[in-house]
């Protein structure tokens, strides 16, 4: 007589896939043991976060049934591994294309439907066995002999699957098309979609729902095809094949079975399928992903999270062996479902880190704006050949705005604001400068710029505080014209730019910005005369590279883990969790994880490296009647803010910064 596991190691023929299939019943997050919010607290991971809050992911919650039940437009399952995510997204599709659901779906939550379930290794390990006779649990023996004695129980309903997710058979007057779109990367489509859905023996879909009379035995290998009944096509495209795949039609539905690594991969799906739904383990660290299914909430959305000490497939047993092969800094994803950073060592206290994140920044700090000038100029200074004034000639104006973050019509490059400008303040600027492309698409790298003012004594300061920052795409002589407009803004602040020497894309920004008057200037010793030269701009090398990150070290020492770092920047602490240790040439050198950048981080750097070394060289440089000059034009500014809910009103602090517990600036 075979053994339950010599029964499962069996290969899956046609009916065992349909019974398989009809007997499917999903499993929901149950409240969770001591032992596993003990573990959850040893690896650094909250689950009573206020992202877990805000999208109802307090455990008891819905996890598998809530995510096939839901009529949402979009769905997020975010889980660790092995929790059967995935298993779902094919309920789904037999579910839509034939409109018979399995048993649990066709019948209310909690109702006993009379129905045996199939003796198997999986079942044994979540239900146990019973005794046929009186019904009550014997054992969790995986290994025990199928000898009639013994039972699974019967199926339990949870909940009846929508009908108005079923494609109808008439689609006339409406948009969708009559497809299914799976997104996923090109090794899983070949390793597991493409065999789960076309070979015999490992297909998971009931053979019926397969319309074989169509390409070659109901499949098309060159287009990665699946034709399914009632003339229903399932498509499925790898994210290597780019974004635009996701648009050249509109779809019924769109499953992406982990993360893209390309955002815009899930802005195009998003907008060309009625159902979309994203299922994923974050092994990209704290990718965009983040945001979007934690922060971005709207009524149209839900998010569904489990670990996979949830599951109940898997033994703590099981788990404890896979931990002990997981690099340390993948457990975070991979066991629990969380955004951690990427699989190297930090060159930051990580830990610390991610909690400030976590305390701290439950919502964006400050608000958006672009830079706008009173009147058309041309140019830094006013020129002789033309009647144009420069941009230092004019008045700037901060105009705030809201935009989509996916709307193709959205500014190219819009700033974030954490402080209003102070009157008399000294600002400086880092700026790093790349090669950026006129379509966002055709970028290798990003431009940053960050302003920082001058710590006022008055206020109890005593480090820079971090005023703006942006991070956009636009080519380097745009950029130029970007920064030359907060330069005005902020006082004629003091421009930190890298050095022309170092890379075309500094030199084109020098270029634009060589006559701007305040530039951050530096000793360079030429090489054949040995004298000492004064030059604009700082030189990123090698020598200098490490020391600005080791600023960020003794900025980051100077605060517990539960104390406000004074940086508003959740990119900027996001950068330094991911900033990661490589030896190159026998020395530990601060680098980024491949696929990321650490722009913004190595501006903060320079920032607080010149402000260390250099600190005369920053100050207020606008004459006092050019500042009353702009006051009608602050005033309105600040107005809009307060009606806004953007900044604080008289009388209340004047930052941007939230009342957090600890020390202040």
């Amino acid at each position: 007589m075979k053994s339950i596991g010599q029964q499962l190691n069996a290969k899956i023929k046609g009916d065992n896939a349909a019974t398989l299939y009809s007997h499917f019943e999903p499993w929901d997050v149950e409240e969770r043991c001591d032992e596993i919010m003990e573990q959850a607290v040893k690896d650094d991971i909250d689950l009573f976060r206020d992202d877990y809050v805000k999208t109802n992911n307090i455990a008891p919650h819905p996890f598998q049934s809530g995510f096939i039940l839901s009529t949402h437009k979009t769905r997020a399952s975010v889980a660790g591994s092995r929790t059967g995510k995935s298993y779902p997204i094919f309920i789904e599709i037999g579910c839509m294309c034939s409109g018979e659901f399995p048993i649990a779906l066709q019948y209310n939550k909690g109702v006993d439907t009379g129905v045996k379930r199939t003796p198997s290794y999986l079942n044994v390990q979540r239900w146990g066995r019973r005794d046929t006779a009186t019904g009550v649990i014997i054992d969790y023996n995986t290994s025990y002999p199928d000898d009639g004695s013994w039972d699974c129980g019967t199926i339990i309903g949870a909940g009846k699957y929508p009908k108005e997710k079923v494609i109808p058979d008439d689609l006339d007057g409406l948009k969708e098309d009559r497809t299914i779109w799976v997104g996923t990367t090109a090794t899983a489509l070949a390793e597991s979609w493409w065999p789960k859905l076309t070979e015999d023996g490992a297909r998971v879909l009931p053979e019926k729902f397969i319309d074989k009379t169509k390409g070659n035995n109901g499949a098309n290998s060159s287009t990665s095809v699946i034709y399914l009944k009632n003339d229903i096509r399932l498509s499925i495209i790898s994210y290597e094949s780019g974004h635009r795949k996701f648009e050249a039609i509109t779809a019924w539905a769109c499953f992406f079975d982990e993360e893209p690594p390309d955002r815009r991969c899930v802005s195009a799906a998003q907008s060309h399928c009625k159902y979309f739904s994203l299922t994923m383990t974050p092994l990209l660290g704290m990718s965009y992903t983040k945001d979007l299914i934690f922060k971005k909430q709207h009524p149209s959305k839900i998010v569904f999270q489990a670990n996979t000490y949830d599951s109940p497939y898997v033994s703590e047993v099981e788990i404890d062996q896979w931990r002990s092969d997981f690099p340390e800094d993948e457990i975070g994803a991979r066991v629990w479902g969380d955004h951690t950073a990427e699989a190297k060592t930090p060159y930051y206290v990580k830990r610390k880190i991610k909690g400030w994140i976590n305390q701290f920044f439950d919502m964006e700090q400050g608000f958006t704006a672009v830079f706008q000038p009173s009147e058309p100029c041309f140019g830094l200074y006013r020129r002789r050949e033309t009647n144009l004034p420069g941009i230092m000639d004019v008045t700037i104006s901060l105009v705030p705005v809201e935009y989509d973050e996916d709307d193709p019509e959205k500014p190219p490059s819009v700033w974030r604001i954490y402080e209003d400008r102070k009157e008399g303040g000294a600002y400086f600027m880092p700026a790093d400068c790349a090669n950026g492309a006129d379509l966002p698409e055709d970028v290798g790298d990003m431009e940053t710029a960050l302003v920082l003012r001058f710590p006022i004594a008055d206020l109890g300061e005593t480090k820079p505080v971090i005023v703006a920052e942006l991070v956009t795409t636009v080519p380097p002589d745009q950029f130029a014209i970007e920064t030359a407009y907060v330069l005005n803004y902020y006082n004629f602040a003091l421009l930190c730019g890298e050095s022309n020497a170092r890379g075309a894309a500094n030199g084109m920004f020098y270029s634009e910005m060589k006559t701007y008057k305040y530039w951050y200037m530096h000793m360079s010793r030429n090489q054949r005369s040995k004298k000492l030269l004064e030059k604009k701009g700082f030189d990123t090398n090698t020598a200098t590279r490490k020391p600005l990150f080791d600023e960020l070290t003794a900025w980051f020492s100077d605060y517990e883990a539960d104390e406000y770092p004074d940086i508003p920047s959740e990119a900027i602490l996001t950068m330094a969790m991911e900033c990661i240790r490589t030896i190159q040439n026998g020395k530990v050198r601060p680098d980024h994880p491949k696929g990321k950048n650490n722009d913004l981080l190595v501006c903060f750097g320079i920032g607080l490296w010149i402000f260390k070394t250099f600190p005369e060289q920053i100050k207020c440089r606008r004459e006092k009647k050019e500042a009353t000059v702009d006051q009608s034009d602050r005033k309105m500014v600040r107005r809009m803010l307060q009606a806004a809910g953007k900044l604080p009103k008289s009388g209340e602090s004047s930052g941007f910064f939230p009342k957090h517990k600890g020390r202040t600036r």
